[in-house]
């Protein structure tokens, strides 16, 4: 196993959302990467800049964030060139190799990319890497912050000596901190990337984790059509497989997150949650999350759910 330790820079339109070309928000303006064996030694680096064709004029956060004059840009290579020479790259040592990045917008805005210049086939579909943000905040956080890339750096004490918010800088930065996490949870906690989604139920995938598993359910045209999928309701036991009984029904504050509580009479309480996704087609598909539960995180998620139901009751009783 290689990994293939990434990072981009990107721009977008100047006018905003308004300018914005559908299905790409951001236009991929420099590629910057650190390929290391599995043993964590550095084997090659990669990075080029990218002459953008969509948002000529950088966006002025961009100007301001990143460390990239537009004249540089003028000099930088066509991304479907670019895009050839880092796969190529990737591929060099004969092995597998897996991608990770610091957080999960990087895939999915290069899939962006790619997908303008007809270039889908780049990606193994599902496309399985490695979120290090993640894993940094299960190992050093206790999973409950996503932290940033600096803020992680000075956490674990790594030496700064150049600044962030370049490709190639921040790849480095990165796979330092790779160096530091623990093998295990590596391998435990991989990800998928969601920017394909299934298109049948042969497609759907289903991980299991420490603690929770995963699926991710077929597309759908509605969000009407999506929820009424009995499957994606139905809440099993992650560790014996069989159904359990529902405690809670399936409610929502944001119509994004739904949840719901239920019992294993042999495994406990488990907690359903459901994420509505939209694919850039405008598609409509689930993530389900089933999650274990110890009595008192029941008992709270109980609490919590009967104060949202008097709050709901008292304000239809206000109007």
């Amino acid at each position: 196993m290689v990994y293939i330790v990434m990072d981009l820079e990107w721009t977008q339109s100047s006018e905003g959302k308004a300018g914005a070309v559908p299905g790409m928000p951001f236009e991929v303006i420099e590629i910057g990467a650190v390929k290391l064996k599995e043993d964590r030694n550095v084997i090659s680096c990669f990075q080029r800049l990218i002459k953008p064709r969509v948002y000529k004029k950088l966006h002025y956060a961009a100007r301001e964030l990143l460390h990239i004059k537009e004249q540089d840009l003028e000099n930088g290579g066509d991304f479907p060139a670019v895009m050839e020479e880092f796969l190529l790259w990737c591929r060099q040592e004969g092995e597998e190799y897996r991608f990770c990045t610091w957080g999960s917008m990087d895939l999915m805005e290069l899939q962006r990319n790619c997908h303008y210049y007809e270039m889908d086939s780049c990606f193994s579909i599902p496309l399985f890497y490695y979120d290090l943000q993640k894993i940094f905040s299960i190992e050093y956080a206790g999973g409950k912050e996503s932290l940033s890339l600096e803020h992680a750096v000075e956490l674990l004490g790594l030496k700064k000596q150049e600044d962030f918010h370049r490709a190639l800088t921040d790849a480095e930065y990165t796979a330092e901190i790779l160096k530091k996490l623990s093998p295990d949870k590596l391998r435990q906690y991989y990800s998928v990337d969601y920017y394909h989604a299934p298109l049948s139920r042969k497609q759907e995938i289903q991980i299991e984790f420490p603690g929770y598993v995963k699926h991710v359910f077929q597309r759908y045209e509605t969000r009407e059509k999506a929820l009424k999928d009995r499957a994606a309701r139905i809440v099993r036991c992650p560790l014996c497989g069989k159904r359990a009984a529902r405690k809670i029904r399936w409610y929502s504050n944001n119509m994004k997150n739904y949840y719901s509580l239920s019992e294993c009479k042999e495994h406990g309480f488990l907690r359903g949650k459901l994420h509505v996704r939209k694919t850039d087609g405008g598609d409509t598909y689930i993530v389900k999350t089933i999650r274990r539960l110890s009595g008192q995180e029941a008992q709270d998620m109980k609490d919590c759910c009967r104060k949202q139901r008097e709050r709901k009751k008292k304000h239809k009783a206000i109007k």
